[in-house]
């Protein structure tokens, strides 16, 4: 990689954000990693900015991208699909191999999917993509190259050592948080409560958005949440059951940035 290089991924970096291309949230790191990313695979500069995206710290590819790539690169084809109004079923084919793959609802929901905005208003399309792309990572793994889609990415947690644990206190508090632009409100169809007092700001703001404005604290309270749900519960299972009973939620990230700091408190209280 040279200084040439470098020097062109950031004009068209700045190019992208002017025209609207890219989230104002993504940061310069970011487009450039994309932009580089996308090139070693053959991809021009705008079209990496469109198709690929950071997602919990993934760098993930739209699947409509990785099945563009491996019809055009490795012969892939769609033999059959199958669609109804809760499952998707495809085979994929390449040279003399086939591999099928189902999506259903209740993947989705397992996966704590089924609430998310495309889920809720286009499931047909949604269940399509998630089942070509799991066909695509067993048929055609040397274009995939591992990306994640970004439906894929949201519902990952992240991982993190036990030594990692966080105190309370570097958690958010009323009157410790700055002001910022006004955060998006939860949806109406999208219960968020719990058993303490929220706050502001804090009552409207999702975990999960805070990874947009500040994604160092963003992982930390995360890290925090995690570290103690070790210690907390034999399994994930027992702690999305847990979120769900007290939260409504099957995921740390779609708590508030108060609950957050409630559910650490109520988990390090409660015994084992």
């Amino acid at each position: 990689m040279n200084e040439q290089m470098l020097q062109l991924s950031e004009r068209y970096m700045r190019l992208a954000r002017e025209a609207g291309i890219i989230p104002r949230e993504m940061n310069a790191a970011q487009a450039q990693a994309i932009i580089l990313a996308g090139r070693e695979i053959g991809l021009e500069p705008l079209q990496s900015l469109r198709t690929m995206a950071f997602i919990n710290g993934r760098l993930t590819m739209s699947v409509q991208l990785q099945l563009a790539l491996a019809r055009q690169r490795a012969g892939v084809r769609v033999e059959q699909l199958t669609e109804t109004d809760d499952s998707c079923t495809v085979t994929l084919a390449r040279d003399g191999e086939r591999i099928t793959c189902t999506y259903t609802l209740a993947d989705a929901r397992r996966a704590g999917l089924e609430r998310s905005h495309g889920w809720q208003k286009y499931p047909r399309q949604m269940l399509r993509w998630r089942a070509i792309g799991d066909a695509l990572r067993i048929i055609a793994p040397d274009v995939v190259m591992g990306l994640l889609s970004p439906e894929e990415a949201e519902t990952i947690d992240i991982s993190v050592d036990a030594t990692d644990d966080v105190p309370p206190a570097a958690l958010p508090s009323a009157e410790s948080e700055p002001e910022s632009e006004p955060e998006p409100e939860p949806q109406a169809d999208e219960p968020r409560e719990g058993n303490g007092h929220d706050h502001g700001a804090e009552q409207a703001t999702l975990l999960r958005d805070l990874q947009r404005t500040d994604r160092d604290r963003y992982n930390r309270i995360l890290r925090a949440l995690h570290a103690q749900a070790r210690q907390r519960f034999a399994d994930d299972a027992a702690r999305r059951q847990w979120l769900q009973a007290n939260y409504r939620v099957q995921n740390f990230p779609d708590l508030t940035l108060s609950q957050a700091r409630e559910c650490l408190q109520l988990m390090q209280e409660a015994p084992a």
